[in-house]
């Protein structure tokens, strides 16, 4: 995520997103990507920056056919997130 996202991307925020409401179709069915947040994996000083913002882990838990859909459904999704993103900063901005 750290080499695509913005810097002030937070994997919490797009974890709990995709949980909530993110849901994209591939091959005429809805699906959404459950992910863990990396943040608390990490043991940082205060003020310090956590690596983990940026990164979740994906669990193996379907079939091998299912897991192969993973990539595009993380492109979807992220691509989403992020256009949801963009929306709601020019809303801001107008206000």
């Amino acid at each position: 995520m750290r080499e695509i996202a913005s810097p002030e991307f937070n994997a919490m925020d797009f974890v709990l997103w995709c949980a909530r409401e993110g849901s994209v179709e591939i091959d005429g069915k809805h699906y959404t990507l459950l992910v863990a947040p990396m943040a608390g994996f990490y043991s940082v000083d205060e003020g310090e920056k956590n690596p983990g913002n940026t990164q979740m882990r994906v669990a193996y838990v379907r079939s091998k056919e299912e897991m192969k859909k993973a990539p595009l459904l993380f492109e979807k999704l992220f691509t989403a997130y992020n256009s949801r993103l963009r929306e709601k900063s020019a809303v801001y901005a107008r206000a």
